[in-house]
């Protein structure tokens, strides 16, 4: 399975079991960047605001299997 979103794909598998990554982080633009941090800690998830990068907020949060997901309020600026 994969989504897309103005020309940038991130494919994703299915898998029995959780999985950690050997390296990195998912980074995700957020059409609703407060909602969203609403919604994971209602789901019980604890996001970590971290200091704004291009004048936008920012936060990490940890999924199931414990991979960081960067969640950004806006995109990089082109070049950036």
């Amino acid at each position: 399975m994969w989504v897309e979103r103005a020309g940038t794909q991130i494919h994703l598998m299915r898998r029995d079991d959780a999985v950690q990554l050997p390296h990195g982080h998912f980074a995700v633009v957020v059409d609703d960047y407060e909602r969203t941090l609403d919604r994971l800690r209602d789901a019980g998830f604890d996001p970590e605001p971290r200091k704004e990068h291009w004048g936008a907020p920012r936060s990490f949060v940890r999924d199931p299997a414990g991979n960081r997901v960067e969640l950004m309020s806006a995109p990089p600026p082109a070049g950036g």
